[in-house]
């Protein structure tokens, strides 16, 4: 129908260029304003939306202009009054969807039943609160790794994989807690779901990649290349290992995100994973880390005094003087610390292309916290 619709406006555009050019102008600039975000010319990521309306909506009014001019008034109006409450009607029932994000997905995932996004959205927005909340959720998961598997590297969607990933091992979490209430969670395991939630995260990894080559080998001009794979993708498997008790290959994976930035949460986990390991001057090491990131996660203080504690227990990391224990920022072993943090938080800007960001932190670090320049 939309289709039809559209050819026949073409049709009009046509026929309309000698005997009124105010029709062919505003049917032209419908589909000129259109056309950038219709997927037909460029593919743009999303699959449809409201916003994408805003501009060809002008030229659909000025239009509605032209025939009101030229038509009877009161055929004009009973015609313009039956659209305008049409429309409110739609507008009113479309306004329901955005009470929740679940309800808003599963509208989107019966519009669009063929897009891998709305029945990914759809799953990761489930309260898997009922028997129906986890099928539907296992089923919209299905669909869209169906939809994407076919796909070669270079043209998937790794963060389709990296979503699918997050939701398999939530159903895992489900299981373990005994909070699943329905028939699928008796017949399977929680390590069951953290093995399709590891299989989901490889393949992303593989997927970003892939594409992270190729684009750097298109992109090859003597520049230096940064690289687009996500840290995230490294803290999802992180996560995924530490479920499956494979501290080694949890440890491996967050160091791999670190090293691509300096995300304060793949940084928290980092410090969970070093502790739990036995290794409290790395996890101190990460914590300081993620606060010279972000300074407002005041809570990482009660757990470095803890770590320096456990580290130094009769050296100066901590003050003890106090009526709370506080860290020492001049003690040697936690100053190197401060210092060896903000030269990798400066690195990380570097690797993503931030060089006024990592300039400021190599300053501050220099001038504010008296770390040696040839360090950073």
């Amino acid at each position: 129908i939309a289709l039809l619709a559209c050819a026949a406006l073409v049709i009009v555009a046509v026929r309309s260029f000698r005997g009124n050019k105010r029709v062919f102008y505003f049917i032209g600039f419908f589909f000129a304003t259109l056309s950038p975000a219709s997927n037909l010319i460029l593919l743009i990521g999303s699959v449809m939306g409201e916003r994408f309306l805003y501009l060809p909506s002008i030229g659909m009014a000025a239009l509605a202009v032209v025939i009101w001019q030229s038509q009877d008034r009161r055929i004009a109006i009973g015609a313009a009054s039956l659209i305008v409450a049409a429309l409110a009607a739609r507008t009113h029932a479309r306004n329901s969807d955005w009470l929740d994000r679940g309800r808003f997905w599963r509208t989107a995932q019966e519009a669009a039943p063929g897009s891998y996004k709305t029945n990914l959205a759809a799953a990761i927005n489930s309260t898997l609160l009922t028997q129906k909340d986890w099928d539907s959720t296992v089923s919209e998961v299905g669909r869209a790794m169906a939809i994407l598997d076919p796909l070669p590297d270079a043209r998937n969607a790794a963060i389709g994989y990296r979503g699918a990933g997050v939701v398999y091992r939530t159903l895992g979490d489900k299981v373990a807690s005994g909070g699943s209430g329905g028939k699928p969670a008796a017949g399977t395991s929680p390590e069951y779901w953290y093995r399709k939630s590891l299989n989901a995260l490889l393949r992303s990894e593989k997927i970003e990649l892939a594409q992270d080559e190729s684009g750097r080998a298109e992109n090859r001009n003597g520049k230096r290349l940064f690289t687009t794979i996500p840290s995230v993708l490294y803290l999802e498997l992180g996560r995924t290992y530490s479920r499956l008790s494979d501290a080694a290959h949890a440890l491996e994976a967050f160091e791999q995100g670190r090293k691509l930035e300096s995300d304060p949460d793949l940084l928290e986990e980092t410090a969970a994973a070093y502790s739990a390991a036995g290794d409290p001057r790395k996890a101190a090491a990460a914590l300081v880390e993620a606060l010279a990131v972000d300074a407002s996660r005041v809570h990482l203080n009660a757990k470095l005094v803890e770590l320096y504690t456990k580290i130094d227990p009769d050296g100066c990391a901590v003050n003890r003087d106090d009526p709370a224990p506080s860290l020492n920022v001049d003690c040697p072993m936690v100053h190197t610390d401060i210092c060896a943090a903000s030269k990798n938080v400066a690195n990380s800007y570097l690797r993503t292309g931030q060089r006024s960001e990592s300039e400021s932190i190599r300053r501050t670090a220099v001038q504010e916290l008296g770390c040696a320049p040839e360090l950073l």
